[in-house]
């Protein structure tokens, strides 16, 4: 049986897609577990009390994981629910960047790229934690992406002989 390539506009293709889908959700479903008996942090409290006080910005903080809080909290009123925020973003962001290495590499390097924010540890537990980063790390690579579909654009669109 032959794989339909891979479409930089459509969803992921082919066995290392599988396969990266199959790790981040293991991994998902590990962390949520973990987090079954974990109350939050003394900084996840402190952005989640940000949801109650809502504002522009914070004194060394940005604004935006206090928002996120404060809708998710605002459905489910529990720190589990944080938790579950915490690994959707997570989710996002293995998505954005199989999305990315596999625009500038291929499917394999996005499966060895995945991978590696799946298992090293400065990922593997910050992806569980409602901080700042949390929404912070999917908005940059979607940017990078956006940024790398606008250069190629752009290479695609100017003649080669152009100063």
């Amino acid at each position: 049986m032959t794989e339909r390539p891979s479409s930089p506009d459509g969803p992921p293709a082919g066995s290392y897609a599988r396969h990266a889908i199959r790790l981040v959700a293991a991994v998902d479903a590990v962390r949520l577990l973990g987090a079954i008996p974990l109350g939050l942090g003394d900084a996840e409290a402190l952005y989640a009390g940000y949801a109650g006080h809502l504002q522009g910005g914070y004194l060394d903080h940005p604004p935006l994981i206090g928002w996120l809080d404060a809708a998710v909290l605002a459905v489910w009123p529990s720190a589990y629910a944080l938790r579950v925020l915490a690994l959707g973003l997570f989710t996002l962001s293995a998505w954005l960047l199989f999305r990315l290495a596999r625009e500038l590499f291929d499917e394999a390097a996005a499966f060895w790229a995945v991978t590696a924010l799946c298992v090293l540890p400065v990922f593997h537990l910050g992806g569980l934690a409602a901080a700042p980063d949390a929404p912070l790390v999917p908005l940059w690579l979607a940017t990078l992406l956006a940024a790398w579909r606008a250069r190629r654009r752009l290479a695609a669109s100017t003649p080669a002989n152009a100063p």
